[in-house]
């Protein structure tokens, strides 16, 4: 912790004697030779303030980012319940279909074998339904897991970004001292 004087007031403010003040004199952050100044002061304090603003933004995209993951997470779960549902609702008025076929077949007089074909025939489309039910919400989900992944990627962008933009403003306004 000794470096930080110098670095900070300057070689003479830790210097000795007068005569080695003298000699050793170099610019700190805050000044030349120990002595304070107020447009080196101001800028040490603005290179400060750019790398907390840099890093806090970084820090805020990144709870954005990660919000935004879980949110995209939920999103697929509740894809993956709507689609269950929605094979349900599709029994269940597969269901109805078929007994108000049976009836119908039954009250106009239709033969086994025709019967038996138009049944066959529709369990065939209601399967294809099915499928298509099971496909929408395989995409469905499927989009908001990438969505998700590309969200965390995301948030582990925007926190190396802010440090990197902290250091950098660190570095740029320390450099201008030296």
């Amino acid at each position: 912790m000794a470096f930080l004087a110098p670095l900070a007031l300057g070689t003479a403010a830790t210097a000795a004697t007068a005569t080695t003040a003298a000699t050793a004199a170099t610019a700190g952050l805050f000044g030349a030779g120990g002595a304070f100044s107020l447009g080196t002061t101001l800028g040490t304090l603005g290179s400060f303030a750019g790398a907390l603003g840099s890093f806090q933004q970084g820090q805020a995209a990144e709870a954005s980012a990660k919000y935004n993951a879980s949110v995209a997470r939920e999103n697929a779960k509740q894809a993956e319940i709507q689609t269950q549902q929605e094979l349900e609702n599709q029994d269940r008025e597969r269901r109805m279909r078929i007994g108000a076929n049976i009836a119908g077949a039954g009250a106009s007089g239709l033969t086994v074998g025709s019967f038996g074909d138009i049944l066959q025939q529709n369990a065939a489309l209601e399967e294809l339904d099915v499928m298509n039910i099971k496909q929408q919400g395989a995409l469905r989900r499927a989009g908001f897991v990438n969505e998700a992944n590309l969200r965390s990627a995301e948030a582990s962008s925007a926190s190396r970004a802010g440090m990197i933009g902290a250091a950098s403003k660190l570095l740029s306004g320390s450099a201008k001292f030296f």
